[in-house]
């Protein structure tokens, strides 16, 4: 995958999500911005000290941390997408509102289809 974010579509959404931390922890997160090859989510102090690994608890670039994200995308409530994230940067907002953005490193391929689907129906709108 092109780790260029320029080359695809993105749009701004608000889905809520649960993402699987490497040590098998789960947390509720929101999905902010989705592209076929990048999510970017949005969470609390807690939620992001639980992402970031002790010797990375500054924010900015991100080295080395996967994460699972499952979510529904609007038109299809029944089917969960599930992959695996490499996270990319963190941006602290507020006290308690943090950033994360996702490159997408694995997903079934009719997951990403329905993402590239649905980010495309979305940008025609």
């Amino acid at each position: 995958m092109n780790n260029n974010r320029r080359y695809f579509l993105r749009i701004s959404v608000a889905l809520d999500a649960q993402i699987r931390t490497t040590d098998g922890s789960d947390f509720a997160v929101k999905i902010v911005d989705l592209s076929d090859v990048g999510i970017k989510i949005s969470c609390n102090k807690t939620v992001a000290f639980s992402i970031l690994p002790a010797g990375q608890q500054s924010l900015g670039s991100v080295y080395d941390v996967d994460l699972g994200l499952l979510f529904n995308l609007p038109d299809n409530s029944r089917h969960k997408i599930d992959c695996s994230c490499r996270v990319v940067f963190s941006i602290r907002l507020a006290q308690d509102k943090f950033l994360f953005g996702l490159l997408i490193n694995e997903i079934d391929a009719e997951d990403l289809r329905q993402i590239k689907d649905y980010v495309q129906e979305q940008v025609l709108l």
